[in-house]
């Protein structure tokens, strides 16, 4: 059995980059590097995220921990700053506490967040409220909470493959994916590893690990990214950040970051702080 997860941490939290050139990286493979470089060009781009997390409530059973699908993503952004987020997932249940049946909701509710430069919206669909934000200035410097959880601070940075170090044995032939670690020397019990298609040199998927008691490496969290496109065609209402007419204003419902993990070890986002 895994040990009880216990202390808290904010699904992407957040850090400053040294800023440099992805391509100038030492071992940065040409696959990987072309992927950056595309991202860095273009002037659309999409991708869908999945956010994976440990039940806690399974965390006490022996033998038992379940690794599950807490909400997925669909991001699309335009250069310079325009930036729309759809999340899907998220639970709604029922629980009996003490003779009283409450609705409880877990991990972030159907949302949709966008950003159209000038200012942004977020619609909470399942209860038909919207609140509105500040504009945006650059991709990555959006750090709102949905932009945050979906990487954006990092995938749009102008170096995201920073402090990062080859994994010698991923090259090996039988492996379909390049790996490269981030370890800060201050935090040695926490690795941060992410990987990209072998061929392609697409991202696939960033995940951050901790020591467990017997010094094994135990995956805590994980983004998995699919289906990058590259300068696609948006809708022309992509960010249009009007409110739906069936919709009222709120400064009432929680944000995503309301909505915790628990993690063994310290602190962690995409790069150490």
């Amino acid at each position: 059995m895994r040990r009880l997860l216990t202390i808290v941490f904010t699904i992407g939290a957040i850090s400053t980059l040294t800023t440099g050139r992805a391509q100038g990286v030492k071992g940065i493979q040409e696959s990987v590097a072309r992927f950056w470089r595309r991202i860095a060009k273009a002037k659309t781009i999409t991708y869908t995220m999945k956010r994976w997390g440990y039940d806690l409530d399974t965390a006490e059973e022996p033998a038992h921990d379940t690794f599950y699908v807490m909400n997925t993503y669909v991001v699309k952004a335009q250069r310079p700053n325009r930036l729309a987020i759809a999340v899907t997932g998220g639970i709604e249940r029922e629980v009996n506490i003490g003779g009283r049946r409450q609705r409880q909701f877990r991990n972030t509710p159907d949302t949709i967040y966008i950003n159209n430069g000038k200012r942004s919206i977020t619609l909470l669909t399942g209860v038909r409220m919207y609140k509105t934000g500040h504009g945006l200035d650059a991709l990555n410097k959006d750090l709102s909470d949905l932009a945050v959880n979906v990487q954006a601070y990092w995938t749009f940075h102008q170096d995201p493959m920073y402090g990062y170090v080859l994994v010698p044995e991923s090259l090996a032939a039988p492996s379909p994916t390049v790996i490269y670690t981030f370890t800060d020397p201050k935090s040695p019990d926490l690795q941060q590893r992410i990987y990209f298609d072998r061929k392609a040199g697409n991202l696939i998927q960033a995940s951050d690990f901790d020591k467990d008691e017997k010094g094994n490496w135990i995956e805590r969290r994980r983004q998995e990214f699919k289906f990058w496109d590259i300068d696609a065609l948006l809708p022309v209402d992509t960010f249009n950040v009007r409110p739906p007419r069936n919709y009222r204003l709120s400064t009432a419902f929680g944000s995503p970051s309301d909505v915790r993990s628990l993690t063994g070890g310290a602190r962690l986002s995409r790069h150490f702080n």
